[in-house]
């Protein structure tokens, strides 16, 4: 029995990689300052503030208010400096400037004016207390500059220490949200069904489609079929409606810009409206800025034409071990909204299930996105299950994969072989050189061992959570899982 529930939750789990981002982005010196409160780790703080504080679409708005208020409370603290450091008006409280006035003045009676000099880069005290009075009057001034970084943060209370690293967290954690993930914690994480992953539906580059005059009857409508049979013993056929055929119009065969709008369709959805009805709700525009370089019609148009031909395309497969058929969109109907469109997408119910019963590969958004090839994208998904299969099987992260491997993987526009590897070694040297999957490769005539990178503890829990062997493969194994 699938519990709905458990699903939910895996959603909207936040990433420890992500919570990583943030700890480095911070530096030692927040989260030494922060276990002195001695109130937790850093990690659970961050979490706290993540998981209820901020959602997709307050932000910006939250970001905003913080900013204003940190910006204020640096004013204030500028202020209360200056007044302590007139020296006129110090009295007994030995805090802040005063404080290293007072620790100079001892370092002097002990060791000579020659030494204070030499440290503080200064003559007197009184250029001293000007100086500091400088630096700060210079950070309060500062737009970028944090709370946390304040020179002598360790002197204010421990409720103001909090409060400041509070307010430079949520900062940091809406630039990096913002920079990097589309301002959205749910797309740090993106996700490809097993179906898709496991099968040659994406074509390499950009090229029509070669349609058969075969034909076959799906749901009483007509379909054409285009033929992939790279060898004797797999063929991919692509069932194409009728209804999408226009003489006037070429047809683009399914591509790598087709792959990554199916991934952002899909990381876009409510959970519980996908898990229960299979539906997703998206604009039009989202879709534009998520895998288009410009926002303008022609692309606003390709998109719309894409998305119709995803939902009219499905695939058969035929192997030696199985025969199926499955398709992308069950339904797309597009609507206007506001000043644009809004596409309520019903998502295919082989697809679907893939992702009821946890049979999908994940992988970290932004680490996608700086390949030189195109398609190096769509490639990395079935390597990372290889990954993750080394994993779960711990015998170790070296593995060989031969040609037919990778023509069942990807359409290949060439029939020839010294192309098609050529093709596939540029795709590793993209994730060997970027750092993702795969740490090194070496080509041996038609086979490449390949060793991956070895799976990290924050990589175990966000991208496989408690997925195990059976979730990445149709043959039962047993596993005893790392500790």
């Amino acid at each position: 029995m699938i519990d709905l529930e458990v699903i939910v939750l895996r959603e909207e789990h936040v990433p420890q990689y992500f919570i990583n981002q943030v700890v480095d982005e911070l530096g030692l010196q927040c989260e030494e300052l922060y276990d002195k409160l001695k109130d937790g780790n850093i990690r659970d703080f961050l979490h706290d503030i993540i998981s209820t504080e901020l959602t997709p679409a307050n932000l910006h708005d939250v970001r905003r208010v913080t900013f204003k208020e940190l910006q204020k409370t640096k004013k204030r603290w500028l202020k209360s400096l200056q007044e302590l450091s007139s020296i006129s008006k110090v009295k007994n409280k030995r805090v802040e400037v005063i404080k290293e006035l007072d620790l100079a003045k001892e370092l002097i009676e002990m060791y000579g004016m020659e030494q204070f000099k030499k440290i503080y880069e200064v003559n007197t005290l009184e250029e001293l207390n000007a100086k500091r009075v400088e630096e700060i009057t210079n950070w309060a001034n500062d737009k970028t500059s944090r709370l946390i970084d304040f020179r002598y943060i360790k002197d204010k209370t421990p409720l103001q220490i909090k409060k400041a690293i509070k307010s430079d967290t949520i900062i940091t954690i809406a630039d990096i949200l913002i920079k990097n993930f589309d301002g959205n914690i749910n797309k740090i994480i993106i996700d490809q069904p097993l179906l898709y992953t496991d099968h040659a539906a994406v074509n390499q580059g950009w090229s029509r489609m070669k349609l058969t005059d075969k034909s076959v009857l799906i749901d009483n409508k007509l379909h054409y079929i285009s033929e992939y049979q790279p060898d004797e013993n797999y063929s991919l056929l692509t069932l194409v409606n009728q209804e999408i055929i226009n003489e006037d119009q070429i047809l683009r065969a399914i591509d790598e810009t087709d792959s990554k709008l199916f991934r952002a369709v899909l990381s876009m959805r409510d959970p519980k409206l996908f898990f229960e009805d299979r539906k997703i709700y998206v604009t039009i525009g989202d879709l534009v800025r998520r895998t288009q370089s410009s926002d303008n019609k022609s692309n606003y148009l390709s998109v719309k034409r894409r998305l119709t031909k995803l939902a009219n395309v499905k695939f058969n497969v035929i192997n030696d071990n199985e025969t199926l058929v499955f398709g992308i969109f069950d339904r797309l109907h597009i609507t206007e909204f506001g000043d644009g469109e809004m596409a309520e997408i019903t998502i295919a119910e082989d697809i679907h299930q893939n992702y009821m019963m946890g049979q999908v590969i994940r992988a970290y958004s932004d680490k996608l996105i700086h390949f030189e090839n195109r398609m190096s994208e769509h490639l990395i998904f079935p390597l990372q299950k290889e990954r993750f299969l080394c994993y779960l099987r711990q015998k170790g992260y070296t593995a060989e994969f031969d040609y037919t491997y990778f023509i069942h993987k990807i359409q290949f526009k060439s029939k020839r072989k010294d192309i098609n590897m050529a093709f596939i070694e540029e795709c590793l040297n993209d994730f060997v050189n970027h750092g993702v999957t795969v740490e090194s490769y070496v080509r041996k005539k038609d086979v490449f061992q390949i060793t991956f990178l070895p799976v990290k503890p924050y990589e175990a829990e966000d991208l496989l959570g408690n997925q195990q062997i059976n979730h990445f493969t149709n043959n039962p194994e047993q596993l005893t899982l790392p500790i």
